[in-house]
């Protein structure tokens, strides 16, 4: 049938069909149902509120927590000729209101935002005049306190849909417990809505747990065996760094991968991952959201991670071309020990927390303050507070997770850049319109003599320059310097803190006892579900997973290492 929804997926995407349950998912958004759309990751879940938001018209907007994800959506739908644009912190005051007002004229399709700027006061000024005909919420198991991935500022989605009465709302998610599907419903404000779940068994990707006495040598010999890209959850930054030099030592080409990392080494690492030239990421957790790799031949975790909604996420990120993939966890007694010291950890004794947050506040009172944002010096603090590092650390951590203060890395850097390029690139770039020649151009005509020495660039400036690109100039300057085409230095980070509904007068944080006591029972009740499914080697890994998620499955699917095992 040639209705509208298939004639977009055709004329805009290439594809004359669409995946399991997408056609469902968009005709009820299209039709002005609020919907609840769980597919498992790489189920094309972007695709549906994309097509939804085409056939309802107007402006759709997407709520989305990673700036990474948004550009690379943004770009990806700009390539195919459909207006969109994204709104962050990459962008100043100026920028955020220009591109808004362009929003409100009708030149745009899609707008995409954190879930931090629905509550700034450029959007909250020109909300009544943008023509919001769909609302859809990204990782939407962001919103519920159920979740295994939490976000206070989530919910302000809640108050969003109160001043757009009749805006239909897509919610998408890959992984909900019932609890959580009741509660993200609850919180979006749903009336009566539609709930639709794909299809919860992969047949194509082998789930497994092992035991080893010599975790490393279990991890070498699979890599050995399996042949392709893949990715190694670990769960600490120096374990990252060191698998990775065991690996390379070892005859494997392996990076790593953390938040610590600067935004721009980040960038590049996880684009030589995607391009293969590299095939192993060791990772944190923070090499999560907007991942896509299709051809992921295996997922690894080493050590145990803290909830089955991460693991199954995680997990999920391999074999999404339908090949045969896998998932394996391997995990050492000392493994769970370390998993529940690591929970007790994220929630230290009230004394600390009464004490970081006093010496927090008397911190702030001498800060410099831009729009309710203090530059903040982490380093800085842990000298003047005296503070033990880890009760820090922690009691930080716990501030950040109850959204009572935002710490974010910004980058305002000077670059030092030296084009490298031939006079014969040179040329060949000038009949080139793609983002990255764009900024080649742009360097050669407005630095004077940076193809001779290293130029000294803002990137506001840079920005100022190239206003469309916006967000992308660090991952492009990355590219242009992976491709030997700029010499580039630079790119040190800074950070700053947002009090969320407390001030610097008041010492006290906004401790509630019973609810940080729920929290941490919650919590600990999805890591014993993890510890239980990683012990137990007498049921299906699928079957224990889905009954987790509540969803029914076969007792049996006969490709997990418990399967395998019954066979023989």
């Amino acid at each position: 049938m040639d209705d509208t929804y298939s004639r977009l997926l055709r004329d805009y995407w290439g594809y004359r069909t669409f995946r399991p349950h997408q056609r469902e998912i968009i005709a009820n958004a299209a039709q002005g149902h609020d919907v609840l759309a769980i597919l498992p990751t790489g189920g094309g879940k972007s695709l549906t509120f994309q097509i939804a938001g085409l056939a309802r018209g107007g402006l759709t907007l997407v709520v989305t927590p990673l700036i990474a994800l948004m550009e690379d959506q943004v770009a990806a739908l700009r390539q195919r000729g459909i207006r969109a644009m994204a709104v962050h912190s990459g962008y100043t005051t100026a920028q955020v209101i220009e591109r808004l007002d362009s929003c409100i004229h009708g030149h745009f399709s899609f707008l995409y935002l954190s879930p931090e700027r629905l509550r700034t006061e450029p959007f909250i000024a020109r909300l009544e005049a943008l023509d919001i005909r769909l609302i859809a919420v990204d990782e939407a198991h962001c919103i519920s306190q159920w979740g295994f991935d939490f976000r206070p500022s989530y919910r302000q989605i809640a108050i969003l849909r109160e001043q757009l009465p009749g805006v239909p709302v897509l919610a998408l998610t890959a992984s909900a417990t019932p609890p959580v599907q009741q509660d993200i419903c609850q919180q979006l404000l749903m009336e009566h809505p539609q709930v639709v779940r794909g299809e919860f068994s992969r047949g194509n990707l082998i789930y497994g747990v092992r035991h080893p006495r010599d975790i490393n040598a279990a991890m070498l010999h699979f890599i050995a065996r399996v042949q392709g890209s893949g990715i190694i959850y670990v769960r600490s930054r120096a374990s990252a760094q060191e698998v990775a030099k065991i690996l390379c030592a070892s005859g494997f080409k392996a990076l790593h991968y953390h938040a610590g990392l600067s935004a721009q080494e980040r960038l590049q690492r996880q684009e030589r991952w995607r391009k293969g030239d590299i095939p192993i990421m060791v990772t944190t957790n923070a090499f999560g959201m907007g991942i896509d790799k299709p051809d992921t031949r295996y997922v690894l975790h080493l050590g145990i991670p803290s909830s089955l909604e991460e693991y199954y996420q995680e997990a999920g990120r391999a074999g999404r071309d339908g090949q045969t993939a896998y998932a394996l966890l391997l995990a050492e007694e000392w493994d769970y020990a370390f998993a529940r010291e690591n929970l007790q950890r994220r929630y230290p004794p009230l004394a600390v927390l009464y004490r970081v947050w006093r010496e927090l506040m008397a911190f702030l009172a001498t800060a410099t303050c831009h729009e309710d944002r203090y530059e903040f010096d982490s380093q800085l603090f842990r000298q003047l507070s005296n503070l033990d590092p880890l009760e820090l650390r922690d009691a930080l951590g716990l501030f950040q997770r109850k959204g009572w203060i935002s710490l974010e890395q910004v980058h305002l850097p000077t670059l030092w850049i030296r084009v490298l390029a031939d006079r014969q690139t040179l040329d060949a770039s000038r009949r080139r319109h793609s983002p990255r020649h764009v900024l080649l151009q742009t360097l050669v005509g407005n630095y004077p003599g940076i193809c001779q020495r290293v130029v000294e660039c803002k990137q506001p400036e840079l920005a100022s320059l190239l206003p469309e690109l916006g967000h992308q100039i660090p991952q492009l300057l990355a590219q242009l310097s992976d491709r030997g085409l700029i010499e580039l230095k630079g790119m040190s980070p800074s950070c700053t803190l947002l009090l969320r509904g407390a001030s610097t007068d008041f010492p006290i944080p906004p401790i509630d006892r019973q609810e940080l006591e729920a929290d941490y029972q919650r919590e600990r009740e999805r890591l014993e579900a993890m510890i239980a499914y990683a012990q137990n080697s007498h049921q299906c890994r699928e079957f224990q997973i889905a009954r987790y998620f509540g969803v029914e499955a076969p007792l049996r699917c006969g490709h997990c290492d418990v399967c395998i095992e019954r066979k023989r």
